[in-house]
């Protein structure tokens, strides 16, 4: 080593003013007293500009996480970057809720010699005498038996109706039932076409089904094709039949 030059651990301990008092470092005493304040400053600015660097082992050092220092270096290495927004395209998120009108069942008059009610695919529409002040009391067998009339949104009457007799009531399930001149408003399973009318004068589930007029009244005649059979809550296999 020439006698002006010291190694990192002599610099280090020359800076902290520990010199050893070793024979090498008494060749390079009267180097240090003419170039020592130079030496000391020259290694301050060095010790400085380390100090900005944070090395993965100081920082561990110190008792932080690696996953932590890999965020500080991250971030260091990012903060000169600036970053861009999203794009517009101009597209809006799909509502889950559809903003047109809820669907709404359309109640009609059929033609002919004796007009009743039917929907709008003119599917025949029945009453249930044994429901009473506009409340339906057909459930569960009985109302698989004979569907209720439902709609899900303000029902529509059909030429030769009074719009202000078509309503709605809830149901013990929350739906809404629609209502005519009072009375809840129901299917028969077994009429399975347009102009099928097999549910007039059944006495199912202990009381009369009868078709309605414009007015709103029961229609007590019977129809072409003969009233729906009676029918017990249970048949045989234990299945409801429901007519």
């Amino acid at each position: 080593m020439p006698p002006g030059r010291l190694n990192r651990r002599q610099r280090a301990i020359v800076v902290v003013g520990k010199t050893p008092n070793s024979t090498a470092n008494r060749r390079h005493r009267q180097y240090l007293l003419q170039n020592g304040p130079t030496m000391i400053t020259s290694e301050k600015s060095t010790n400085a500009r380390r100090a900005t660097r944070p090395s993965f082992s100081r920082l561990a050092r110190y008792g932080l996480p690696l996953a932590a220092t890999a965020v500080i270096a991250t971030a260091c290495s990012s903060s000169g970057s600036t970053s861009t927004p999203a794009a517009n395209t101009g597209s809006t998120p799909a509502s889950a809720a559809s903003t047109s009108a809820a669907a709404a069942t359309t109640v009609m008059l059929t033609s002919g010699s004796t007009p009743h009610l039917v929907d709008s695919s003119g599917k025949s529409l029945y009453l249930w005498v044994a429901d009473t002040a506009g409340k339906s009391t057909c459930t569960a067998a009985c109302a698989t038996a004979w569907p209720p009339v439902t709609a899900t949104g303000t029902p529509t009457a059909g030429m030769g109706l009074t719009a202000g007799k078509l309503s709605t009531v809830k149901r013990d399930d929350g739906s809404s039932q629609v209502t005519y001149a009072g009375h809840p408003l129901y299917y028969f399973v077994q009429d399975t076409a347009a102009g099928d009318e097999k549910g007039q004068g059944s006495d199912g589930f202990g009381a009369k089904w009868w078709l309605l007029d414009g007015a709103g009244t029961a229609i007590t005649t019977a129809a072409d094709d003969g009233p729906a059979t009676s029918f017990s809550a249970t048949s045989d296999s234990g299945v409801v039949p429901g007519y």
